[in-house]
């Protein structure tokens, strides 16, 4: 194993992966009772309800399926080596500064359901949402440190003129 740094990274955007999945099935289900909810009278409100949802549901589930290829990617190059395991950490840190914002919006409504009704679901949005930032904010800071290490190590390189 040539970057055991690069192998860590991997391991933690595959699990924010499959948090992510269980976090868009989640919000999901949200977004199908606005729907359901917007067919009333007394709940047009719902409508744009049921859109924020739905676009949340994407974000979240575009970035659990793009955390889940890089976070592969970089355990199959930090295994193999190779100069491509840069390109999984940049497209790792792109997806972790859309998904903080997105999961903020989540923990919010989590708060938001607990203050108005204790529930499972409440409950479970609440965690999910709050797992999944300190886990993005956890792959965000480790992709940082494993794109500042590899750039030192390709400076501190010494090259065929200096031998």
């Amino acid at each position: 194993m040539n970057n055991k740094l690069g192998f860590s990274a991997g391991v933690l955007n595959v699990i924010l992966g499959a948090v992510l999945f269980i976090d868009a099935a989640l919000i999901a289900f949200i977004a199908f009772f606005c729907l359901l909810m917007s067919f009333s009278l007394f709940f047009m409100a719902a409508i744009p309800a049921f859109l924020l949802t739905g676009f949340l549901f994407l974000v979240v589930l575009g970035t659990g399926i793009a955390n889940t290829v890089t976070g592969g990617g970089a355990i199959l190059t930090s295994v193999k080596g190779g100069k491509i395991s840069k390109i999984f950490s940049t497209v790792s840190l792109a997806v972790d500064a859309v998904i903080i914002p997105a999961n903020i919006f989540a923990l919010v409504y989590g708060v938001y359901a607990l203050y108005n009704d204790v529930g499972a679901l409440s409950v479970l949005i609440f965690i999910i949402a709050a797992s999944a930032i300190l886990l993005a904010v956890a792959s965000l800071i480790l992709n940082i440190v494993c794109l500042t290490r590899t750039k030192k190590a390709v400076i501190s390189e010494p090259s065929a003129i200096d031998v």
